[in-house]
């Protein structure tokens, strides 16, 4: 979609997750996320679908995670991976 010069888009993410914890609790986790596109720049949906993709994929390769799976294998702090 082309827009003028200039133009920002806006992205909204909005996600619920129900958790159950080993000690047999139940936490209803929400997630929201606005993110709005840089004038003459990158677009919010180009950051938003990049940014978790590119820490998703250094995780693994600082942290030294020999392993692979399609659900949660362990907690990582991201922000330690990040960077």
């Amino acid at each position: 979609m082309a827009g003028e010069e200039g133009d920002v888009d806006m992205c909204v993410l909005f996600h619920e997750f129900t958790a159950e914890f080993p000690d047999g609790h139940w936490e209803y986790i929400t997630s929201t996320l606005i993110d709005y596109g840089i004038p003459n720049g990158d677009t919010a949906i180009a950051r938003t679908v990049a940014l978790p993709a590119a820490i998703g994929a250094r995780i693994p390769r600082r942290a030294n995670i020999s392993h692979r799976c399609s659900h949660t294998c362990g907690v990582w702090d991201i922000r330690a991976y990040s960077r």
